[in-house]
């Protein structure tokens, strides 16, 4: 008889999942944080010249589309709604450094519908770094409509790592970069849409480690309209992970699945 060590053995984990990827994945689902509410928050945090730690909180009521387990994969922001040119305009801007975690928010944070500590970690649970390393963002790449005409969400930063998303799940990210020097001169301060959000952005002005945010809750009643990407979880590797969470008694199927399922999936086009 086989034992359940045999029976998890890495070689046949492995053959599951891949047997399990080559099922077809359907069409990808796109989520507005803020989707429906006046563009009144506008922010510049999420590409400035120097280092900024930005966590922002978005309520479960933008993910009402979602109605199935599905994963994260993809992320974008927009200019506002003015007159304007495309961003950057001036040439490429490059990132040492862009990390994006995306994470549950915390039982205090869940409760209050926003970001309740200057603390970054007391503000999450679970989190899951999606996304490591640099980032170029190339000329242009950000484009601008007319005065009064939302913009589009045009430049797509892909995640390493899927975030399995659950229905009805508040969200909290945090993005941690490095600047890009401002290296075009005029390309400082570009601000991005939003929304008006009560607790819903603590940000660190100055190092990019840090663990404390120096603008605390109350300070940016804001947060930005981000377009996620998400695809679903293709059903046998859902079903192989509750099977497996079942053996050994893992009680959150996601710390099996999708933290690890990424690393097959990296080079994997979403919604293929």
């Amino acid at each position: 008889m086989m034992t359940c060590n045999e029976a998890l053995s890495p070689s046949l984990v492995a053959a599951f999942i891949l047997a399990a990827l080559a099922s077809p994945v359907h069409a990808t689902t796109t989520v507005v944080t803020g989707s429906g509410l006046p563009s009144d928050g506008l922010f510049s945090s999420l590409s400035r010249e120097n280092n900024r730690v930005v966590q922002q909180f978005f309520d479960s009521s933008f993910f009402t589309p979602v109605s199935t387990p599905l994963l994260v994969t993809a992320m974008s922001f927009r200019l506002p709604a003015v007159a304007g040119v495309n961003y950057p305009s001036l040439g490429d801007l490059f990132f040492s450094r862009y990390e994006i975690t995306l994470a549950m928010p915390s039982a205090a944070a869940a409760e209050a519908s926003g970001l309740t500590s200057a603390v970054f970690s007391q503000n999450m649970s679970d989190p899951v770094l999606v996304r490591s390393g640099s980032l170029t963002i190339p000329a242009g790449s950000f484009i601008s409509n007319a005065a009064g005409a939302d913009a589009e969400f045009s430049f797509v930063i892909p995640f390493d790592t899927p975030y399995a998303f659950t229905p009805g799940q508040d969200l909290v990210m945090l993005i941690r970069h490095t600047g890009h020097g401002d290296v075009n001169g005029v390309e400082t301060r570009w601000n991005f849409d939003g929304y008006t959000w009560q607790n819903g952005t603590v940000i660190n002005t100055s190092d990019v480690d840090a663990a404390i945010a120096n603008f605390g809750p109350g300070t940016f009643n804001l947060a930005n309209k981000i377009e996620f990407t998400l695809v679903p979880v293709p059903a046998a590797v859902w079903m192989f992970a509750s099977a497996i969470a079942g053996l050994i008694g893992i009680r959150r199927y996601r710390v099996f699945g999708i933290r690890n399922w990424a690393k097959i999936t990296r080079n994997r086009t979403p919604g293929t």
